[in-house]
């Protein structure tokens, strides 16, 4: 058993490892939009302001700690019968990895236009583009500081990181197409959205080694997500596919919520209704993940929490990540409210 628990340990901390090359992700992609596409961007018509926080693997190592915040919003002056719409948006993260410390840090300024392909379909297309930073606050521990009878934290490393914070410009951009129902008295209807995005256009260097060209893999984020409204009934069942490429990685996220509606209440464009959610969602060969969402006069809560079912599932106890967000959408003028939602 001990021996198994080494191997597993050893397994865990080079995954680990490989993940620092990876992006970040969240378990409710839906509700970290820049995140997710860069069309995405103003997508409400509206304005949206997102804060996401999520910790994981605090149960085996120093938690791995992600924030995100983001805001977006329909560009304002535009004609009210326009064909379609500009927008713009800011997003950042901080992601503190492991025992070393290492950070990853990101600011974009995301630019989408949409255009009305009728009163239920529109088309948009957004890129992003801002600088990428890395920091690692701690070199860890080596061998080399060993004296054969002790642990010398003093004793030089014999390692050359030549790098241990550096920043790089970086870009990416996307495309969705969005259905929503143009039924005007309800908040919740028929609806289906399907994006595809390309993420590290330029393939920054990505290495704290001087000598070394550790290009950053571009990332593929594809996703289809909607709302199905059961008749005439305040219930509604939204289904989610969300598929990222990086490299070797590969994390496919499948699942949905089911909804129960209070009420529909509008004030000009403004939602004013209110909403509760529980959702189930599976991450392959990683987690289940369970999600709780409340949502009430244009502002949504939730909470979710992954459990292993990895390898890793006898070390973490089945424990892997919990995960909060708060988001504020403002759609403030029936002649920028956008009947297609995410």
């Amino acid at each position: 058993m001990k021996k198994t628990n080494i191997i597993t340990l050893v397994l865990f901390l080079f995954t680990m490892h490989i993940a620092f090359c990876q992006d970040i992700h969240f378990s409710q992609p839906e509700y970290s939009p820049l995140q997710l596409n860069p069309a995405l961007t103003g997508f409400d018509g509206g304005m949206r302001a997102t804060v996401n926080y999520r910790s994981q693997w605090g149960s085996v190592a120093t938690p791995y700690t992600t924030s995100a915040a983001s805001f977006d919003m329909r560009l304002p002056g535009d004609p009210p019968q326009q064909s379609g719409f500009l927008a713009f948006g800011l997003g950042f993260y901080n992601d503190q990895a492991g025992d070393d410390r290492v950070a990853s840090n990101s600011l974009k300024l995301n630019v989408a236009y949409h255009v009305f392909l009728d009163k239920e379909q529109k088309l948009s297309a957004g890129i992003a583009a801002g600088l990428g930073q890395r920091n690692l606050k701690d070199q860890g521990t080596w061998g080399t500081q060993y004296t054969g009878m002790a642990f010398d934290p003093l004793a030089p490393t014999m390692e050359n990181i030549g790098n241990p914070q550096f920043s790089f410009f970086d870009t990416g951009g996307g495309i969705v197409y969005g259905y929503e129902q143009n039924n005007r008295k309800r908040t919740f209807n028929n609806a289906v959205n399907i994006g595809v995005a390309l993420y590290h256009w330029n393939r920054p260097n990505y290495s704290f080694f001087n000598t070394a060209k550790e290009r950053l893999f571009m990332r593929t984020s594809i996703f289809a997500n909607g709302v199905i409204r059961l008749g005439t009934l305040d219930f509604t069942i939204e289904p989610g596919i969300y598929f990222h490429s990086q490299a070797v990685m590969r994390e496919f996220l499948i699942g949905g919520y089911a909804r129960y509606i209070f009420d529909e209440e509008f004030q000009g464009a403004a939602n004013k209704g209110s909403s509760i959610a529980i959702g189930l969602f599976n991450r392959n060969n990683d987690a289940v993940i369970a999600k709780f969402l409340l949502g009430f006069s244009g502002v949504n809560i939730g909470l979710s929490y992954d459990f292993n079912t990895s390898e890793l599932a006898n070390m973490s106890n089945g424990r892997g990540g919990t995960e909060l967000f708060l988001q504020w959408v403002i759609n403030n003028s029936s002649k920028t409210k956008s009947r297609t939602r995410i």
